[in-house]
């Protein structure tokens, strides 16, 4: 498998892992995967991206985002509170 293919089944990994709920840390995948931290941030941000574009065109209401007490990356549905300000429902 080439680097492009192997980038893009793992970010597609990552991804259905995230959308079941799985808590994803970054150490933990870069040891599963065998590539460096900094390439499984780069791999969350790019799901990151997505799900924001996904968003802001009406099609998605999740984002990704980093639960400090669990210590790893989660998706999260967004809400919208009385106030117009946004708040995450894990």
């Amino acid at each position: 498998m080439g680097e492009k293919e192997g980038r893009n089944t793992r970010v597609l990994s990552l991804f259905v892992r995230l959308s079941y709920g799985d808590i994803l840390k970054k150490k933990e995948e870069a040891r599963h995967y065998q590539v460096t931290e900094r390439t499984i941030q780069r791999d969350l941000e790019t799901i990151r991206s997505v799900l924001e574009e996904e968003r802001k065109m009406g099609r998605d209401d999740r984002m990704l985002l980093y639960d400090r007490e669990q210590n790893g990356y989660k998706i999260c549905r967004v809400y919208l509170s009385r106030e117009d300000s946004h708040f995450c429902k894990w």
